[in-house]
């Protein structure tokens, strides 16, 4: 929501408790004890194909892709709630201010009683605008919460819409290197959903996403494997494997979330940096 509900969420209680004497607004649940923790929902549709072919009794073929459609909904069900029981308090908090000019002086360490009176205005204020009052606090507070209600039914940001997976493996069963076995495999996925355009309020448009890079994903390895036979009751089996991953040393950044840049065009403002090339070896004993 572009707002740091936390912050404003305590400063209003601190205010309730000033003009009011009761000690019971610096606690919770009235004020959150750290952060709010929020929920939301994931809805996902779509189809999925498979194939896997042997060509030959030692090579394996494997072959995905899908479509799939994220939607993300009932946004932020905590603090909506939250808002809706305690905005009406906020709002009807008896403030004696009388003079209409709601503004606070930030530099003050300790707040007087008359400031703090004042900074309860709920019109706006005349004296120093409307950022310095309890009133422009209210209405951004809930200005964020519209704009979290407005990504309800919109894509899931950071999902692809397609995906594609080529698996091949090979294994050598004859000769010098039998029990060898080597393979590869690559992954597509699609340009994601980084971000929304915004409108001249704020509200994101769900109609004008803001796509990230389409993503390459290589893979190789090597194996061997074969059965000890041991005095134990039974055989035992080994597998060693090699797998290399990022085979091609990617290094290009991957965008994970952009804005609106405010002029109608989107920007990413947040990147991945993907794993570079990286060897894992593994070695597994089955009794």
């Amino acid at each position: 929501g572009n707002f740091n509900f936390t912050n404003a969420t305590n400063t209003l209680w601190n205010t309730a408790n000033a003009l009011s004497g009761d000690i019971k607004y610096i606690q919770p649940p009235y004020r959150p004890a750290q952060a709010f923790t929020d929920y939301q929902d994931y809805v996902a549709q779509g189809y999925e194909f498979s194939l896997t072919a042997n060509p030959t009794a030692n090579w394996r073929v494997s072959v995905n892709a899908g479509a799939q459609e994220n939607q993300q909904s009932n946004i932020g069900p905590v603090l909506k709630k939250y808002w809706a029981e305690y905005e009406p308090l906020f709002r009807a908090f008896p403030g004696r201010d009388l003079n209409g000019n709601g503004v606070i002086d930030a530099t003050l360490p300790a707040t007087p009683q008359a400031q703090i009176e004042k900074f309860l205005d709920r019109t706006g204020g005349a004296e120093a605008g409307p950022a310095g009052t309890i009133a422009a606090l209210l209405d951004a507070y809930g200005a964020g919460i519209g704009r979290i209600a407005a990504l309800s039914g919109v894509s899931t940001t950071s999902i692809p819409k397609y995906t594609a997976n080529f698996v091949t493996n090979y294994r050598f069963s004859e000769g010098a290197i039998k029990g060898v076995g080597v393979g590869s495999s690559l992954n597509f996925r699609s340009a994601r959903t980084i971000g929304y355009l915004a409108t001249s309020a704020g509200l994101s448009r769900p109609d004008a996403p803001i796509k990230g890079a389409t993503n390459w994903e290589t893979g190789l390895w090597i194996s061997y494997g074969r059965t000890i036979k041991l005095a134990a009751p039974r055989p035992i089996r080994w597998r060693v494997q090699l797998n290399v991953r990022n085979v091609l040393g990617d290094r290009d950044l991957e965008p994970i979330t952009g804005v609106d840049d405010g002029a109608g065009q989107g920007v990413a403002i947040r990147w991945r940096v993907p794993e570079p090339r990286t060897f894992v070896l593994s070695n597994t004993l089955e009794f």
